[in-house]
């Protein structure tokens, strides 16, 4: 038997409680074009430089869905330079707690993904959509999961992904992860980072 901590479980229930209500509300198509309104504003004000960069593009999976400059999350040990398409979301009202926003990853940025995952220790991760919508592709399988890998090998940035276990309910799936440092993993003092990850 699986015991949640009461911030783990207030947490999930609130998350839940939203996401059903926009869905009894069919509000998805609202949220998102009020977010594309406001981004339009704003990006006549806040550079996106580094997201435009030739060397980035390909890291971006939309062309007009791309981080602020002065708000984007730098990679600190990426081989291929400090970008991904992932942004810091900063909720004045609960100044203690931190978001980043990002893209669903694509085949060629799981590893940065993971990478920044481990660098800025995020302790949960919320999926919102899912991996095909409307017979289209719209986020490569990122995570281990049960029916699947249970472990998911990262070599280009050292790291491992491992699923601990994973629990069906009925609006969502929860995986607890864990992520090792590969170089380290058979020090018994090797880092390890835990991870909750919620698919709706």
């Amino acid at each position: 038997m699986e015991i949640k901590t009461s911030s783990e479980e207030a947490f999930s229930n609130n998350m839940r409680d939203e996401m059903q209500q926009l869905d009894k509300d069919r509000a998805w198509d609202v949220v998102f074009e009020q977010l594309k309104n406001k981004s339009t504003v704003l990006n006549q004000t806040y550079s996106m430089d580094a997201a435009r960069d030739v060397k980035n593009r390909l890291k971006n999976r939309y062309r007009d869905v791309t981080p602020f400059d002065s708000t984007r999350v730098f990679l600190c040990n990426a081989h291929d330079g400090d970008y991904i398409n992932a942004s810091y979301v900063l909720i004045p009202a609960v100044p203690s707690r931190k978001y980043i926003l990002t893209q669903g990853p694509m085949q060629q940025t799981v590893s940065h993904f993971w990478l920044m995952v481990w660098e800025q220790q995020c302790p949960a991760i919320i999926m919102l959509n899912h991996l095909v919508e409307k017979g289209s592709l719209r986020c490569h399988p990122y995570f281990p999961y049960e029916g699947g890998p249970s472990v998911l090998e990262l070599t280009d940035v050292e790291l491992s992904i491992e699923l601990k276990c994973e629990t069906n309910a009925k609006i969502f799936i929860n995986r607890k992860l864990t992520i090792t440092n590969i170089k380290f993993r058979f020090i018994q003092t090797s880092e390890v980072h835990h991870v909750l990850h919620m698919q709706y």
